[in-house]
């Protein structure tokens, strides 16, 4: 017995490059997006010091648990969202983002209002009330964790079409940006400052995003 469609076949150079160059691209973007994802402690860190460090990474414990309880959703629709693409469902494909960002605001916006409650009370019985930032900055926290995570759903669109340059340009100015609005606002306003920064930033990711997705859908 044989496996009759068992062969070796040939490959173009010009193929070999084009998946080096995509790969590339890809650990370019994943670079550009730890970057964003940590700048927040680097900069509070060089400009106001740790212990607001401290007092900023276990205030917004809470919420970061419940951001990857929401995450867990994206992975598990990204195949759909492949297919849809592949077939230019694009009817379809939005109508699916168009539920997937309502479940995301809607358990987004149970889970912060859960911890602009509790946080406080959790972070005195836990560690002290001075590493409690405080309930206008908790809202923040709330606020930046659910952009950050609709976010995430239109960047995994772009990835499943490959357009990824135009992602790690928008990464690129959304970390310079909030590079600027740091060292303008943090001196002045310490975590404040830095969360209208880093909410501001974000702002710029949200509007790029959802033009690269248009212009997706519009170009097929």
């Amino acid at each position: 017995k044989n496996v009759d469609w068992f062969k070796f076949s040939t490959i173009e150079l010009q193929d070999i490059k084009k998946t080096i160059n995509l790969s590339g691209k890809f650990m370019l973007e994943r670079l550009v997006r730890v970057l964003n994802k940590s700048s927040d402690l680097v900069l509070l860190g060089i400009l106001a010091g740790p212990t607001y460090v401290g007092i900023y990474s276990i205030s917004r414990f809470l919420m970061n648990a419940a951001i990857g309880l929401i995450n867990k959703i994206i992975p598990a629709v990204t195949p759909g969202f492949g297919r849809l693409i592949g077939e230019k469902k694009y009817e379809k494909l939005l109508n699916a983002r168009s539920k997937i960002i309502s479940l995301v605001w809607f358990s987004g916006s149970i889970f912060g209002a859960l911890i602009c409650l509790w946080n406080e009370s959790f972070i005195i019985t836990w560690i002290g009330a001075k590493y409690f930032v405080g309930y206008f900055e908790t809202f923040l926290i709330v606020i930046l964790g659910i952009q950050v995570t609709l976010q995430e759903i239109d960047g995994s669109l772009i990835n499943i079409s490959l357009n990824v340059r135009e992602k790690i340009k928008i990464g690129i100015i959304c970390l310079s940006f909030t590079i600027v609005l740091s060292i303008i606002l943090i001196p002045l306003f310490d975590i404040l400052g830095l969360l209208v920064g880093l909410i501001f930033s974000k702002m710029i990711i949200g509007i790029k995003y959802s033009q690269i997705l248009g212009k997706i859908i519009n170009n097929d």
